[in-house]
């Protein structure tokens, strides 16, 4: 009798998974590809906060504790090269240059700020030299922080959904998101998203998930233009923005994707006054004959990766800026209505 009763009861969990199974293989899939620092983690970030509830405290604390490694990472990398500094300063940089615990108190904050405020180092921001395979140029995430140094490293500060959002956090492993999303008759979906790592060497990881994928998101900077691949990526040459090219024709061309909704986002447009500012379009594109203006560069990008698609491959491009919530919450509603819908009305999915 005990026999038959644990039977039964792997007969009810084999029926159980089998269903859970058959479930899952109907959700919707969405892949976030894209290069290094395009925002992808970003995007998937914004779903966190639109469609996921926001963070809980186990993951804010996570954050914060990010935000403490990332800041003494960057004034470490912008002392390698500063010269000059304060004679009170350069004292007080070995605190800095040589921590490793992220335990960031008062003393820290103190330096830190002295340190920030030295012109020594402040001259160093905008600087994309390699002096020593170390490049100096501060990420633009973190300006933010640095110019609030004190609130940031206060005891009580706590990291707000803007804050998590501006914090740049790349992405090492393969994720798997679910988020329960009302497109229609108020009835919710459950949706799968998975993000990737776009460093070179992650890209590898990318094969398995290409497998019955409804909608592939590409991410790419717009503000790339004139950045170059680092150390990170084990390249100091290539342009950020060529390298996204390339590896979306790639992905244009996939066979495995050719039944997945494409979506194009030109993120980061935010940043291009400034970057049009520190360098205009043609220094790294010859070809650009347009005006140096955030709208001209878009449209000659959009053209550009339009180029890069099967002409019978439909492509769908948006502008972003991931960081801003109110227009990503209308651009995530656009883009799962509008393309994922397409391919799941044939089998009632939507």
């Amino acid at each position: 009798m005990e026999a038959y009763q644990r039977s039964l009861e792997i007969d009810r969990q084999i029926e159980k998974d089998r269903k859970v199974f058959e479930q899952r293989s109907r959700d919707p899939k969405v892949l976030i590809l894209g290069s290094g620092d395009s925002g992808k983690t970003t995007l998937l970030k914004q779903m966190q906060i639109l469609h996921g509830g926001g963070f809980s405290e186990k993951e804010v604390f996570r954050f914060m504790k990010l935000l403490h490694q990332s800041m003494v990472v960057n004034m470490q990398r912008l002392l390698k090269v500063s010269v000059g500094m304060k004679p009170e300063n350069e004292a007080q940089q070995y605190l800095i240059a040589n921590l490793s615990d992220w335990n960031l108190d008062d003393i820290h904050a103190q330096v830190m700020q002295a340190l920030w405020d030295d012109p020594a180092v402040r001259t160093q921001l905008w600087s994309d030299v390699s002096v020593n395979n170390e490049r100096s140029k501060l990420h633009p995430s973190m300006h933010w922080f640095f110019e609030n140094i004190k609130s940031v490293l206060a005891p009580d500060y706590v990291p707000s959904d803007q804050d998590v959002l501006n914090l740049r956090v790349p992405t090492q492993a393969v994720s798997e998101t679910v988020f329960d999303i009302v497109l229609q008759s108020g009835v919710p979906r459950t949706f799968r998203f998975y993000d990737v790592g776009g460093q070179r060497g992650l890209r590898k990881a990318w094969a398995p998930f290409f497998d019955d994928v409804n909608a592939v998101i590409f991410v790419t900077s717009a503000a790339s233009y004139c950045e170059f691949l680092d150390l990170e990526e084990d390249d100091l040459q290539t342009n950020r923005m060529r390298d996204a090219m390339m590896l979306f024709q790639q992905i244009a061309e996939n066979k495995l994707l050719a039944n997945a909704g494409l979506v194009l986002f030109l993120n980061k447009i935010d940043l291009l006054p400034a970057k049009i500012k520190e360098s205009p379009l043609t220094q790294h594109f010859k070809e650009f004959k347009g005006a140096d203006t955030p709208e001209a560069y878009i449209k000659h990008f959009h053209r550009e990766f339009f180029k890069l698609c099967p002409r019978e491959r439909e492509l769908f491009v948006h502008k972003t800026c991931c960081t801003d919530t109110k227009s990503m919450k209308v651009i995530i509603w656009t883009v799962l209505r509008n393309v994922i819908s397409k391919d799941l009305q044939d089998v009632g999915v939507l």
